[in-house]
């Protein structure tokens, strides 16, 4: 940890380099010279604060007052002495993993005085012990890849393994073809092993539309069909009933002496007879012909019609 005399310096030469820098800055895009001013009062004070609260080692404070200023100071002289001093903060308070991203984030400007950077590259140096963890990623469908949003949006083949991550909270997204994506939260401890492991589920198969009608069509109905079985059936039944009177009296009718009861009897005989022949053959038709209106209307090509029509010899059927 730095002693109170190269702490003091630090926020000495902030100070000073807030007041020479500030001095000359130029306006930011289209803004006045009136709300430059407003700024730079704005991110003194927040600055004045800071160093206030530092010296009296509230490192939590100092470290929101200066996270307040760097916004306002973007692209100034001063925005690298406000990083490093917020990456100091962090160390103080006992933040590793933290600390070394701030001092990452502080190297990434050009801008900085040789020896800060070097106390910079020191301090990571002496903090990732501390701060680092090891993160290890399985997947068990093969071709997966995974990506750490909050890092970057690097696509990575699964199984992968990162033995030097700072600690802290990550989210991991895993994707692959043909799978729902899957995110997930892990927080890596520093100084221990992490493992998640995936399984994707399958992508759900696109669910076909419902059959809709258009307007002025209608839709097959089975009950048509299955009425003409019915009444095919109900017709034989008749002819089975005028089939069972014939025989019962046929004998009889045969065998009888000539008479006009007989004649009479002959022709009660010959008209059941003649009933139940038409009876067989008109409900064998309707049966046949509601059969295939049944075997029609469960298949998949467009719905036939059948049509009975009465003539002089009997019925024709017409689909």
């Amino acid at each position: 940890q730095p002693g109170p005399n190269r702490r003091a310096s630090s926020w000495r030469v902030l100070s000073l380099a807030l007041a020479l820098s500030l001095a000359a800055a130029p306006a930011v895009g289209a803004e006045t010279a009136e709300e430059r001013d407003t700024r730079i009062a704005k991110a003194q004070a927040y600055l004045d604060l800071a160093t206030t609260l530092f010296k009296a080692q509230d490192y939590e404070g100092a470290l929101k007052e200066l996270q307040r200023a760097e916004p306002l100071l973007d692209g100034s002289d001063t925005q690298p002495l406000v990083r490093f001093n917020i990456a100091r903060c962090l160390e103080e308070l006992g933040r590793p993993a933290d600390a070394v991203r701030a001092y990452q984030r502080y190297l990434a400007l050009s801008e900085g005085a040789d020896k800060r950077r070097d106390r910079a590259r020191e301090a990571i140096a002496l903090l990732e012990p501390r701060a680092i963890g090891r993160l290890a990623i399985d997947c068990a469908q093969p071709g997966t890849v995974v990506r750490l949003p909050t890092v970057d949006q690097t696509a990575h083949d699964c199984p992968y393994k990162d033995d030097h991550i700072l600690a802290g909270a990550y989210e991991i997204v895993a994707s692959r073809p043909g799978y729902r994506d899957e995110r997930r939260s892990v927080t890596v401890a520093a100084g221990e092993d992490s493992k998640v492991r995936f399984v994707l589920a399958v992508a759900d198969a696109d669910v076909p539309e419902p059959e809709t009608v258009k307007a002025g069509t209608t839709t097959r109905s089975t009950l048509l069909p299955w009425a003409v079985v019915g009444a095919g059936a109900s017709v034989l039944a008749v002819g089975g009933v005028f089939n069972a009177l014939a025989a019962g009296t046929r004998d009889e009718v045969l065998n009888a002496p000539p008479s006009d009861e007989r004649d009479a009897d002959f022709d009660s005989f010959e008209t059941q007879r003649t009933a139940a022949v038409a009876s067989y053959i008109g409900g064998a038709a309707l049966l046949g012909v509601g059969i295939y209106l049944v075997v029609d209307a469960y298949s998949d090509h467009g719905a036939a019609t059948g049509r009975v029509v009465p003539t002089g010899d009997g019925v024709m059927v017409r689909f």
